[in-house]
């Protein structure tokens, strides 16, 4: 691989550009050599822009001092610019690249299978742009492209032709020096563009028949069905089964026709669809068994037909599909299950305390409440829950109705309240219980999660006790993976574990205040907790991982597949 050539101006941040060219040189070795051929501006001078952020400037040839990204204060007026720009759910153009926090902030707040396509013809300001930001992870997971020199916007073509899985952009991020005949211009090539990728994909051949055992579909991009077409796809790997997944986590297999092929090329033993009905894929799918798995409650009302199967992951599911009229051996319960990658990955168990979970964002918007009648509700129940601990739902939202001598009349209404309460503040109002009864304690707490600000973060391998406060389908599919990895659990009682599952191989904590005796005898004697977890990650491996549901699985339905199992 050929070396960055040193540049005095970009000498301090060599580093970042060569792990971005690295991924480039995998991905676009076409626009890795462009930058690397490409030279700065002599007058270019590392800069502190006035927010603080590190930026570059240089001189034009008018004598003007011009900033990367035309912005002097990048940490600010970058994220106020993204705020007003809806990205929806296709793929985004970026023209020019910018200061490179514009593509940083995209990825983090796009979709898995979202696009950023970054399309300037000038190569030393990719390069300079590339030296500042590390997006290595974007190009890696086929997210982020960028194409320049003299020929960028035809390389952008012809990946698109190439890639023939990839969605055009169909939104562009405009910038605040846009004038209305940069955006007409703008308009006009990426529509010509479209056109000609249009074309030249019709003419393309099909993909190359497959002979499958297990092809895997969804329209759904909740990273609970993602991650559950991936532990499958992985189960069937491991079972020596041809399978494929056709699912929205990548980009490069978004665009409907391409789709299509694919699933007609497949010819699989049996199709899986998750978290959705098969009338819902609007494909035109496989013949033969199909299986309709769901991590979720989802509004069914596909009817049971000879060759469609359904899958849950509770007994109460399994219930509500045989009440709708399926037959009961057609209905499954397939319980959560621990991940291969787990199974494998025996973690170094560091001494922390780590609570496990998300801390969901608690505000009414983000719980998708817009009413001002709704929002008012929902404070006075956040009210209610800081000052009397953690009450159910039901009973939380009853409360609050009394409080403010209200009724609610529609049980819809009633009933997606309870369920934002459930899934929005309860959890945080669960962590920061567990939390003040650790610090009663003077007993110190990391986090292994999203949403945390307070308390440092730790990785599995930093875990000698994962705590478990609020008890649902996701923190039983994380706490077997830890188990898995031989990490000790203590887990709230409630906790909906699989049947079959050895209890006694967790601690239990029905309130807080029951949860520090167990922190601290940890603390005190952590060769006790290990030795459990060595029994647990046994049982678990042995019981409870998803090898072991989908073979279980293909056994019930005698699925017709091409390798044994």
């Amino acid at each position: 691989m050929t070396a960055v050539a040193h540049d005095p101006v970009l000498a301090e941040n060599d580093a970042t550009l060569t792990n971005n060219l690295r991924s480039l040189d995998v991905h676009h070795p076409q626009t890795a050599q462009h930058i690397r051929d490409a030279r700065v501006s002599d007058t270019m001078l590392v800069a502190s822009g006035r927010d603080g952020a590190t930026t570059f400037t240089w001189t034009d040839d008018a004598g003007v001092t011009q900033w990367l990204g035309r912005t002097s204060m990048p940490t600010i007026s970058i994220p106020a610019l993204l705020e007003t720009f809806q990205p929806g759910l296709g793929n985004v153009l970026l023209h020019p690249f910018g200061h490179g926090l514009e593509a940083r902030l995209l990825l983090d707040r796009t979709l898995r299978h979202q696009a950023i396509f970054i399309v300037d013809a000038d190569a030393a300001a990719v390069r300079v742009t590339l030296s500042l930001t590390d997006l290595h992870d974007g190009f890696d997971t086929g997210r982020l492209h960028v194409f320049t020199g003299e020929r960028a916007w035809e390389e952008f073509e012809a990946f698109l032709i190439e890639n023939p899985g990839y969605l055009s952009p169909d939104r562009v991020l405009a910038r605040p020096w846009f004038g209305r005949t940069d955006v007409h211009e703008l308009t006009n090539r990426l529509s010509a563009i479209a056109m000609r990728v249009s074309n030249a994909r019709a003419a393309q051949s099909a993909p190359t028949p497959n002979t499958l055992d297990l092809l895997i579909l969804s329209n759904v991009a909740s990273p609970r069905t993602l991650d559950a077409a991936a532990n499958i796809r992985t189960a069937a790997a491991a079972l020596g089964w041809a399978c494929d997944a056709l699912v929205p986590d990548s980009p490069a297999r978004m665009e409907s026709n391409y789709v299509q092929r694919c699933i007609d090329a497949a010819n699989p033993g049996t199709t899986m669809i998750i978290d959705t009905a098969p009338d819902r894929m609007n494909y035109r799918l496989p013949p033969g068994p199909r299986v309709m798995f769901l991590t979720t409650d989802v509004d069914i009302e596909t009817q049971q037909a000879a060759d469609l199967f359904a899958c849950v992951d509770s007994n109460n599911r399994r219930d509500a599909l045989l009440r709708a009229g399926w037959a009961a051996d057609h209905v499954f319960v397939v319980p959560p299950a621990a991940s291969l990658h787990a199974t494998t990955h025996a973690a170094r168990r560091g001494h922390r305390i780590a609570l496990i979970g998300n801390r969901p964002d608690p505000s009414p918007e983000a719980a998708g409440l817009n009413l001002q009648s709704h929002q008012h509700i929902w404070r006075v129940v956040g009210e209610l829950l800081r000052a009397d601990g953690l009450p159910n739902a039901a009973d939380l939202l009853a409360r609050t109705e009394k409080k403010l001598g209200v009724r609610l009349e529609s049980e819809h209404v009633r009933a997606g309240l309870i369920q934002r309460i459930e899934m929005h503040l309860l959890p945080n109002a669960a962590h920061d219980a567990a939390v003040a009864a650790l610090a009663g304690e003077g007993i110190e707490v990391a986090a292994c999660g999203t949403g945390w600000n307070a308390i440092p973060m730790c990785t599995p391998d930093d875990i000698g006790l994962a705590i478990i406060t609020w008890p649902d389908r996701d923190a039983v599919c994380r706490a077997l993976d830890l188990l898995a990895m031989g990490i000790p659990v203590a887990a709230a009682a409630e906790m909906p574990w699989p049947p079959d599952f050895d209890t006694s191989l967790v601690f239990t904590f029905a309130t807080p205040d029951e949860l520090a005796p167990v922190a601290t005898d940890f603390v005190k004697n952590p060769s006790a907790a290990l030795e459990r977890a060595n029994r647990a990650r046994a049982h678990v491996i042995a019981q409870h991982t998803w090898l072991t549901r989908l073979r279980d699985l293909a056994n019930a339905l005698r699925l017709s597949t091409r390798a044994p199992l």
